[in-house]
């Protein structure tokens, strides 16, 4: 397929300098848009705190990490026929460093079903195997830019790329999630979204998640406006939801959670505000049997009744609109019948580390001993996963 659109590209010395970055299909949550490199390799946009946390890992850390892969420049050109925003990642030098494959194939944009500006993503993915959220963060962070601009990217491993069909969930992590540095408005906010929803009791709080049938060849995806909805009931039943049938990802989930418990344990002074957990598992085993309950999964509609949530939240005047569905369906890949893994495949990974405190930092104030809201997290975790056996 020839690429016949053209683009203007500010700060390319040629063309094979650069490499067209497409939306991440798995973004479950969180609100900056990651994009896709290649197969192993994501990004996103790079805040110095963060990088410089991932720069000086705890070894105790690495296992449940991201690989950090240092550092690429994102060019946002315009396409000269119709205006439309495409991203670019700088080629030539990060390729030297990080071992980034330029696409042997050429991508056309692809315009997105929902939004009003178009999505670009390869041709041989539809838009319709997209998490919903992550187009929707997507274009909202498209309409911030302005062609001709260079943002910083910082470069990580793609954790779900040994998955063929990923269950995924988001989970916000800890009691508390503002840094030292935030401003006392903003510490308000996010203190008061803790306290009215199961961070403050549980040390945990949902904050999106997807969920693949086999039988269907479809996901179903939750937003993290339903998990703010959620009481400690709602957890419960929202984490049964989510392993589902699939009681054989419990043992592993927990054995994991608790060597994590045990590293998180021996950081002291260390803090992870407003960092999340990542669980995986793969949906496409072969050894996943019937579908004993059907989807749409969400509290709000499941056998379970409506019982579990709170009171309804307010979204953010910032934050994006008209998300207040439970779930979505959307297809899957087709191909997804023909490369399946045998095995059971179940991975846990904190992200997001840019409120994150380490006991060196000359830009927060230092605390003593661990994390002790972390700690309530992966507690929590661990007795309604003990529960679900």
């Amino acid at each position: 397929m020839e690429n016949t659109s053209n683009f203007t590209i500010e700060g390319a010395e040629e063309p094979e300098d650069v490499i067209r970055i497409s939306p991440f299909q798995h973004q479950v949550g969180g609100s900056s848009g990651v994009m896709v490199l290649d197969n192993d390799s994501i990004c996103k946009p790079s805040s110095e705190p963060e990088q410089l946390f991932y720069e000086k890992l705890p070894p105790g850390l690495r296992e449940f990490t991201a690989r950090y892969r240092g550092t690429v420049e994102v060019t946002v050109a315009q396409e000269s026929d119709n205006g439309q925003l495409t991203l670019f990642a700088g080629y030539r030098s990060p390729s030297k460093i990080l071992g980034v494959k330029k696409t042997d194939t050429p991508t056309q944009p692809v315009v997105a079903t929902e939004g009003k500006k178009g999505v670009n993503v390869p041709t041989d993915i539809s838009t319709r195997t997209f998490n919903p959220w992550s187009l929707r963060i997507h274009e909202r962070q498209m309409r911030k830019f302005q062609a001709g601009q260079q943002h910083h990217y910082m470069v990580l491993e793609n954790v779900t790329s040994r998955f063929r069909a990923p269950c995924i969930i988001d989970l916000k992590m800890g009691t508390r999630q503002h840094s030292d540095r935030a401003s006392a408005r903003k510490a308000a906010k996010l203190s008061e979204r803790c306290r009215e929803t199961t961070s403050s009791v549980l040390g945990v709080r949902i904050c999106g998640m997807q969920i693949y049938d086999p039988l269907t060849q479809t996901y179903t995806c939750q937003d993290k406006y339903v998990g703010r909805r959620l009481d400690a009931v709602g957890f419960k039943n929202t984490m049964d939801n989510f392993i589902g049938h699939r009681s054989d990802v419990i043992g592993p989930l927990i054995s994991k959670l608790e060597r994590l418990s045990g590293a998180i344990h021996h950081l002291h002074g260390y803090r992870f505000y407003g960092s999340s957990l990542l669980i995986m598992y793969e949906g496409a085993s072969t050894h996943t049997g019937p579908i004993e309950r059907s989807v749409p999964l969400s509290p709000l509609t499941s056998g379970k009744g409506a019982g579990g949530l709170k009171r309804p939240l307010e979204t953010d005047s910032e934050e994006i609109e008209n998300v207040n569905k439970p779930v979505t369906r959307l297809n899957c890949n087709e191909d997804i019948k023909s490369n399946i893994q045998d095995d059971i495949f179940v991975d846990i990974r904190m992200i997001d580390f840019a409120n994150s405190i380490r006991p060196d930092s000359l830009t927060s104030r230092s605390f003593e001993g661990v994390d002790q809201g972390y700690m309530l997290g992966l507690n929590s975790l661990l007795t309604v996963l003990n529960s679900l056996q």
